[in-house]
């Protein structure tokens, strides 16, 4: 009998390995930060301070001029009774502008006084102290020559200023007519000088903190970042599926001729 060796058929081939992970992509940029929002509006004002005080009054003005020539100088006394001395006179009260009679010497300063007898009516006197420029006006009611002296009653009397004793006046009298109409209003004066500033007042506190100012808006995305690291290598891939069968390998080459053994069946 004689045995007969088949050929060898080919293996399959091997699935080759899962090839690893790729790697982790970049993280993206994070964008800037919007802009911080505009400052809150700046408070109010605080209040004015108070006005300065007022500043002192402005110097006087100039001594007027010298009276006319018509008026009569006479010497203030500042006696209440008797006779006044030659050239002198005198009121019946210390306080002038209560006084009801006004008492002339006979003679003035000068000589010869004022005829307070002449006007057909009481007359009218003006007398002007030229030391303070004081000026008293009066209407006498009536006139009397007695005791060396003119004794004027008063119907009314002004007075602006004061008179001191031994001042040198000048006195007027006119007669004492029906009044005229008033005259014409005269030129306004000159402005005196500007008083001197007042004092700054203090500064007023300080105003409420103003309100916040809304929220400016988000700024804009900012440019992307540079890419970030490459991630660290990812794990291991899990083991591929089986990979499909192999091609049938080529055949085999033909095995050498095997050696002829007889055999023989039966009895010898």
């Amino acid at each position: 009998m004689s045995t007969i060796i088949n050929p060898a058929t080919g293996g399959g081939g091997t699935t080759g390995p899962t090839g690893p992970a790729g790697p982790t992509g970049p993280t993206g940029p994070t964008g800037d930060t919007g802009a911080a929002g505009s400052p809150g509006a700046t408070g109010s004002t605080g209040p004015t301070g108070p006005t300065g005080p007022t500043g002192p009054t402005g110097p006087t003005g100039p001594t007027g001029v010298t009276g006319p020539a018509s008026a009569v100088a006479y010497t203030f006394s500042s006696a209440t009774s008797g006779t006044p001395a030659s050239g002198a006179f005198r009121a019946n009260n210390a306080t002038l502008g209560a006084a009801t009679q006004l008492v002339f010497s006979l003679t003035a300063e000068s000589g010869a006084g004022i005829n307070f007898e002449v006007f057909f009516n009481a007359p009218a006197v003006t007398i002007l102290d030229s030391n303070g420029g004081a000026v008293l006006t009066a209407v006498a009611s009536n006139v009397s020559n007695a005791g060396g002296v003119y004794t004027l009653t008063l119907e009314s009397i002004e007075i602006g200023g004061s008179f001191t004793n031994g001042d040198l006046c000048y006195v007027t009298a006119t007669n004492n007519g029906n009044p005229g109409s008033a005259g014409a209003t005269g030129p306004t004066g000159p402005t005196g000088p500007t008083g001197a500033a007042g004092v700054t007042g203090p500064t007023g506190p300080t105003g409420p903190t103003g309100a916040t100012g809304t929220t400016g808006a988000t700024g804009p995305t900012g440019a992307a970042g540079g890419a970030g690291p490459t991630g660290p290598t990812g794990a291991a891939g899990s083991a591929g599926a089986a990979g499909a069968t192999g091609a049938t390998g080529s055949t085999g080459n033909t095995g050498s001729a095997g050696t002829t053994t007889a055999v023989f069946w039966g009895v010898f």
